[in-house]
């Protein structure tokens, strides 16, 4: 009995876990730009500071887990960009003064989050509490977070590993 139990456990998991897919947002396996300069995942300490100017300020974070050490540059602009062996790995932001190239669409702070409704019309459909995402590329561990407020204006977009 204990077997049957924990194989009807086991196949309900895997029921769950094929559902839980990101097939409720969209997927952008395209270059990603901000300012239509820097490409995310490629480009370098020294290509941002390029575009940008010298960071505000500059820190560092060492992760246990993977051994790995983070360099952060924060500006004061509204951006804070984030490197592993440097490479941008992670950005955010949260001005107008920064945006997104995504192929022919630009994502950018203060814009409505209507303006995302024809070219990402998942991520916009699957919106709730104020965010939602799109995925980078293959797989589903790579995201771009979009924030905005009970105006529906975005406040910030971001990107996350999970």
């Amino acid at each position: 009995m204990k077997k049957l139990n924990l194989t009807i456990f086991v196949f309900f998991l895997m029921v769950i876990s094929c559902k839980g897919q990101p097939t409720e947002i969209d997927t952008f396996s395209g270059e990603v730009k901000i300012n239509n300069q820097l490409i995310f995942d490629e480009d370098s300490k020294q290509a941002t500071i390029n575009v940008f100017g010298q960071p505000d300020n500059v820190t560092t974070e060492y992760w246990e887990m993977s051994e790995e050490t983070a360099t952060n540059y924060h500006y004061n602009s509204g951006a804070k960009f984030q490197f592993i062996n440097n490479a941008l790995e992670r950005f955010v932001i949260t001005s107008s003064g920064y945006y997104l190239q995504m192929g022919s669409f630009q994502l950018e702070v203060g814009n409505n989050i209507n303006s995302i409704q024809s070219v990402f019309p998942k991520s916009f459909n699957f919106r709730n509490s104020g965010g939602t995402s799109i995925a980078l590329g293959a797989g589903d561990y790579h995201f771009v977070l979009i924030e905005y407020d009970s105006s529906n204006v975005i406040t910030r977009i971001e990107t996350r590993h999970f």
